[in-house]
């Protein structure tokens, strides 16, 4: 899936200093500093005593950051598919990009044009072998995030799987090195 444009860009304090990705679920630890809640979680759970990433003072408990999270979710942003001219706040990008037709203009075609993209994803997550292997086969084989997030979508709905597909692309890319 194509990234929105933030207009302006998105300033390093709205990051994560742990994996470098704008927010996401911003947590707040006592010293004050704010990382991702999947990223600082997975900090603590390394660390005996847990502190900081930054200043390394003791985290006694993250809470939400709702300041962050409020400025990045009304942040504008711009659609960056080719020929979208969508305008909007970020916390609904996902929701356009999933609702609109033009989410499917950037999934490549197969070589056997009579398979739909729907009925090749239905194959792939039916065929038992595990989502994470699916999903890093696609990136291997250059397959676009569009396509990837389609198959993350429809994993989802059909296994009531509670990870977020922001959360979840970034992993991947990540982990594939795309």
């Amino acid at each position: 899936m194509e990234k929105p444009k933030f207009v302006p860009a998105i300033p390093i304090f709205l990051k994560c200093s742990i994996c470098f990705l704008i927010f996401v679920k911003p947590s707040r630890i006592d010293c004050g500093h704010t990382f991702c809640l999947d990223c600082i979680n997975a900090w603590i759970k390394k660390k005996s005593p847990a502190t900081c990433p930054i200043c390394r003072e003791l985290i006694l408990k993250p809470s939400n950051d709702l300041i962050a999270d409020h400025v990045i979710n009304n942040w504008k942003v711009f659609c960056n598919v080719k020929g979208c001219d969508w305008t909007g706040k970020y916390e609904v990008y996902y929701q356009h990009t999933h609702n609109s037709n033009i989410r499917m203009q950037e999934i490549p075609k197969y070589p056997d044009i009579n398979v739909t993209i729907s009925n090749q994803i239905d194959k792939l997550i039916s065929s038992n072998e595990c989502i994470d292997n699916i999903i890093g086969e696609q990136i291997k084989k250059g397959m676009s995030y569009a396509f990837i997030n389609e198959l993350i979508l429809t994993y989802q709905e059909k296994n009531s799987a509670k990870r977020s597909v922001e959360l979840t692309l970034p992993i991947y890319k990540k982990k594939y090195k795309q």
